[in-house]
């Protein structure tokens, strides 16, 4: 089983341990840490196709959003690198080649960018001297980094 934990550095214990129990969904996840409202929220994304969004202080799962394949078929897209970009707002890098644009309150992709050659494995956004806000995202193994431009990701149009 892959839990995931949280410790208390400073005393030396565990703080909290997240489990759904989905053995399979678990493997290979990525973790970043929100707040919102007085809320902490921890977010998960795995190869399972799930983002889970948990309780960083309870434990308690919030929401599990499924990320379907970009050709809108029903099967699972795996998930990789992810990044908060604007509130309720991720990207995540996604094994068929896409970058989602997903909103956590609504459980929806609002958008995928096309680019890559392989599976996205890594994405962070950052700040840009001529751009602005920016997405930085690694294929893996022999793709390239891609740069989003904010105007390029404002442009494109919603996924249905």
């Amino acid at each position: 089983m892959n839990d995931i934990k949280s410790y208390d550095f400073d005393k030396g214990k565990l703080y909290y341990k997240y489990n759904e129990s989905d053995d399979y969904e678990s493997k290979l996840s990525i973790i970043i840490i929100i707040s919102n409202e007085d809320i902490i929220k921890l977010i998960e994304s795995n190869i399972g196709g799930y983002i889970k969004i948990w309780n960083f202080h309870t434990g308690i799962l919030i929401n599990k959003i499924q990320v379907l394949k970009s050709d809108l078929n029903e099967s699972f897209v795996s998930l990789y690198g992810i990044c908060l970009w604007d509130n309720e707002l991720i990207f995540v890098g996604c094994g068929d080649k896409t970058i989602k644009l997903i909103d956590l309150e609504k459980g929806i992709v609002l958008k995928s960018l096309y680019g890559h050659n392989e599976s996205v494995i890594s994405i962070k956004k950052f700040f840009h001297p001529k751009y602005g806000e920016c997405l930085i995202s690694l294929g893996e193994e022999n793709d390239n980094i891609k740069l989003w431009t904010n105007k390029k990701i404002k442009s494109l149009k919603k996924s249905k």
